[in-house]
């Protein structure tokens, strides 16, 4: 802009205004989702930032509650693979961050998504049957430990283990 005035002298003045605006950034986490307890997940953020004079793909920084062990493969990309801790998986879900970074004299903004932990499960019975024994649809005649994976109620996988013991039946 410039503006053209008169000054107290009656001589010509002219002042000049250079004016930058910045946009503030904008960021989206994703929208919460669900994975099982012994996956990972792939996070798919997105931002608007561009910061001159940065990095290449140093304009965001995902990060978790309580992310003590919790991992991002590569942090600092929009998307890119988590692996939640212990602690994340006890509790049932993890809260993932993503901020983006403002370019002066904006700040940084950050969105979060919630990440539902649904945990896998196992069983083990111990069977003595005679002769055979039908489990799952499958017929057994011989002793042993015999192992399946269904998905349990969460859909995640249930492993259930079937010690079996076959005892042949006695005629007289």
């Amino acid at each position: 802009y410039t503006y053209l005035t008169t000054n107290s002298n009656g001589c010509d003045s002219t002042a000049t205004l250079i004016l930058t605006i910045i946009e503030p950034p904008t960021v989206n986490a994703g929208q919460d989702d669900t994975i099982c307890s012994d996956t990972s997940y792939i996070v798919s953020g997105s931002s608007s930032n561009t910061i001159p004079n940065s990095n290449p793909g140093y304009t965001v920084l995902w990060d978790a509650i309580d992310g003590g062990s919790s991992q991002f493969v590569y942090d600092y990309q929009h998307n890119t693979r988590f692996y939640p801790n212990s602690t994340q998986i006890d509790s049932g879900y993890a809260v993932l961050i993503l901020t983006a970074y403002g370019n002066p004299p904006c700040g940084n903004v950050s969105d979060t998504m919630i990440l539902t932990i649904n945990d896998t499960s196992s069983g083990t019975s111990t069977i003595v049957a005679c002769d055979s024994f039908i489990w799952e649809g499958q017929t057994i005649t011989s002793s042993g430990s015999y192992t399946q994976i269904l998905p349990n109620a969460a859909g995640c996988d249930s492993t259930a283990t079937l010690n079996l013991t076959i005892n042949p039946s006695t005629t007289s």
